[in-house]
């Protein structure tokens, strides 16, 4: 990986995503809502443009956080955000909180945590209309579960991630398949359309897949590592990333590898195996290779049409390669 070239990967993304943002602090295209900016709070906060970040806060402030800490945009929620209802929610709770608004973050959080299954852990897909019996999933999990680790919960962050340690254990023996959902508490969705596939399992050995599931589930496992100490949470990072490496042979450069990268990253860092120094390289390598000549990127990781998914590919992939290069750009391996 040319740190030079990842270094002004993230410069290009950050210039024309500032080229998108109205005086009035919200980013274009509006009418997509939550589908494009929720995530650019967080990458704002990364790059020093805490400014601009703090215009975008407020007016989310005044127009989408509503009384019980639940962002209502107009536009409503469209597309991967209809149906993971708190993950646009997780994103935007950790973008203020690192802009040190706490106003925004801890009503987000409350939020958040009244979402958590008491007995698993796990947080409910549907969001607040959903029943304790209806389903939980690895992304909103691990995100929220994020969000809870940002904000100081530990015991709600600690939770989440034994629900995801659980979740891997669990899995059918022949483990050729790994199930993203669990309902009725325990009970794996294991029945969907063919064109549902994508969604709802990664299978060993197929391409074009959501490789960011597990790698998503990985990041969680080994910040949670970092503040915890304990073990169960590494070795569970490590077993998700070690599954994702079997799939598709497309798993470092398809548009949904950018957090399985980053999971390998933070595992090399915990754990100095150089194998996850180089998963995460060539995902960052593939990373860049992929912007777009105005500095963008197309497509995010659950993919949407455009043009809302270029707002958070740009933003996603920001944080991708700042977070490998925050740990690979500090010496050789």
């Amino acid at each position: 990986m040319d740190l030079r070239q990842c270094r002004q990967a993230i410069v290009n993304g950050l210039k024309w995503t500032i080229g998108q943002q109205r005086p009035d602090g919200v980013f274009q295209p509006v009418e997509f809502g939550l589908c494009g900016y929720h995530k650019l709070a967080y990458m704002l906060s990364l790059v020093a443009q805490t400014e601009r970040a703090g215009r975008l806060c407020a007016w989310i402030e005044a127009n989408v956080l509503d009384d019980e800490g639940d962002f209502a945009d107009p536009h409503g929620r469209q597309g991967p955000m209809e149906t993971f209802y708190s993950y646009p929610n997780a994103w935007l709770a950790m973008g203020a909180h690192r802009l040190e608004l706490y106003n925004i973050s801890y009503r987000a959080l409350d939020f958040l945590t009244s979402l958590q299954h008491p007995q698993t852990g796990g947080f409910l897909t549907a969001g607040p209309a959903a029943g304790l019996e209806d389903r939980q999933d690895m992304v909103t999990t691990a995100v929220a579960g994020l969000a809870c680790l940002q904000l100081g919960a530990l015991d709600a962050a600690q939770r989440a991630g034994q629900f995801l340690v659980n979740v891997f254990d669990s899995q059918p023996r022949a483990q050729t398949k790994l199930y993203f959902y669990v309902e009725k508490t325990s009970q794996f969705v294991t029945e969907y359309e063919d064109e549902e596939a994508t969604a709802h399992a990664l299978t060993l050995n197929r391409p074009g897949q959501w490789y960011f599931v597990p790698g998503l589930a990985a990041c969680f496992l080994a910040k949670l590592y970092e503040a915890s100490g304990e073990d169960s949470f590494l070795a569970a990072a490590q077993n998700y990333v070690q599954f994702a490496d079997s799939s598709g042979e497309d798993k470092y450069g398809e548009a949904r590898s950018g957090f399985l990268g980053l999971a390998a990253a933070l595992l090399y860092s915990a754990t100095d195996v150089n194998n996850y120094a180089k998963i995460a390289e060539m995902v960052a390598d593939n990373i860049i290779s992929a912007q777009m000549g105005n500095g963008s990127w197309a497509e995010a990781s659950m993919g949407y049409e455009p043009p809302a998914p270029i707002l958070d590919a740009t933003a996603e992939n920001a944080i991708v390669l700042n977070g490998i290069l925050q740990v690979l750009g500090g010496g050789q391996y």
